[in-house]
């Protein structure tokens, strides 16, 4: 991924943002839906009809076979300590350009080891047929996976 002009997956800080008032009002639950932060093309609005299209169908069962509960609650913490400090360096006189700055800057460790990790999965299976990799060999990949 790249930063700057180039298409991010997540979603733009702005879509954080929120009132005094609905801050006041928020009550973070463990139980609580998360939903991502991530963007997909492949969203559907409720109520439309199945998909025929592969690519939804392959989308589908990656995003299901990649879904972790502990996984979407770190995210959804990450995501409220962001938007917390975003909110405070407004709060305390800042601009937006500064607010996200700080955000960008305070992410950006996360970012790269990401990123990295990504990179070192796409070296490791990327050229290998998928039908050959078993799920164990990923596992054990992950969790000798070890930021540089």
């Amino acid at each position: 991924m790249t930063v700057g002009n180039a298409q991010s997956p997540f979603l733009n800080l702005s879509s954080f943002e929120i009132g005094e008032a609905e801050a006041q009002a928020v009550e973070v639950r463990a139980t609580a839906p998360v939903s991502s932060p991530f963007v997909s093309v492949y969203e559907s609005i409720e109520g439309e009809g199945d998909y025929d299209d592969p690519a939804h169908e392959a989308f589908s069962t990656v995003v299901n076979d990649l879904y972790d509960e502990e996984f979407d609650e770190a995210l959804f913490e990450l995501m409220t300590d962001v938007r917390n400090l975003h909110q405070d360096h407004l709060t305390s006189g800042h601009t937006q350009a500064e607010a996200d700055k700080l955000v960008t800057q305070h992410v950006s460790q996360l970012t790269r080891e990401c990123e990295a990790m990504v990179d070192a999965m796409s070296r490791e299976f990327g050229n290998r047929d998928e039908s050959t990799i078993v799920e164990r060999e990923v596992e054990s990949f992950v969790g000798a996976y070890a930021p540089v």
